[in-house]
């Protein structure tokens, strides 16, 4: 379990977090949404270093500010939403470069092993020899997803995952991130844009607004016309589908 605690975090004398506190649970996949630039990406480079506000978070009861930079990137691993290499590698290497802390001069066949286990869970080993340059977006998405998870971390921050992909891709990362964070039993937050994905991706919501803790807790009690119309500035219906669940379709923005 991560727990953040009062996280605050201000540049060029702008306040961009005040005062953030909440805890996210092992096996569960916690959502951080709200309007562009309230503060999402930031929150999520302060949790694994990049960036260092004030306040404290910790891991299964340790302050992170006891590990070294090398300790913390092997317990929480962070994915952008900007993922590029300029290099001529292949997909294979790619995931193996999230072993890199356990690599020497050689590779071991353990660790070659443990890059198969990745691919083949994801359903890319047969991307495996392929340049990364070559993939499609959702492709290249994936193994990016896989390089991470060869940290075997025990945090994984997500920035917008699903970022200029078609439907098919977003649902198949979801779905994989979903199913890994049960099965691996590891914690996941992740910035979502879209937020009709909500309740089939979100165990938690977080809702940022103006850098503060709007509030939190599940998609059905967070998603609520007063919430749209604070947070989004948008009046929005709710349109029932299947299995009590609805989808939102913005109708004006608020006066």
């Amino acid at each position: 379990m991560i727990k953040i605690e009062n996280v605050s975090y201000s540049y060029d004398k702008n306040q961009i977090l005040d005062d953030i506190s909440f805890n996210a649970s092992n096996g569960e996949v916690t959502a951080i949404i709200g309007s562009n630039g309230t503060g999402k990406s930031t929150l999520l480079k302060n949790i694994c270093g990049i960036l260092n506000g004030k306040g404290n978070i910790f891991l299964d009861g340790v302050n992170t500010e006891t590990y070294s930079r090398k300790e913390l990137a092997k317990k929480i691993s962070y994915l952008s939403q900007f993922n590029s290499i300029d290099s001529d590698i292949n997909v294979f290497e790619v995931v193996l470069l999230g072993r890199i802390d356990n690599l020497g001069m050689t590779v071991p066949r353990g660790e070659i092993e443990k890059v198969w286990e990745i691919l083949r869970f994801l359903n890319v080993d047969h991307l495996a020899p392929k340049n990364i340059s070559h993939l499609s977006g959702g492709q290249r998405q994936i193994v990016f997803i896989g390089q991470a998870l060869a940290r075997e971390p025990e945090v994984l921050l997500l920035d917008e995952p699903t970022n200029n992909l078609d439907m098919q891709y977003t649902y198949k990362i979801l779905n994989t991130i979903r199913t890994l964070t049960k099965h691996k039993n590891f914690t996941t937050l992740m910035v979502l844009h879209d937020l009709n994905l909500l309740e089939s991706t979100a165990d938690r919501v977080i809702v940022l607004h103006h850098g503060k803790l709007y509030s939190e807790g599940t998609s059905r009690e967070i998603l609520t016309t007063e919430m749209f119309r604070d947070v989004y500035k948008m009046n929005v219906k709710f349109y029932p589908i299947d299995m009590g669940r609805n989808i939102m379709v913005p109708v004006s923005p608020c006066e």
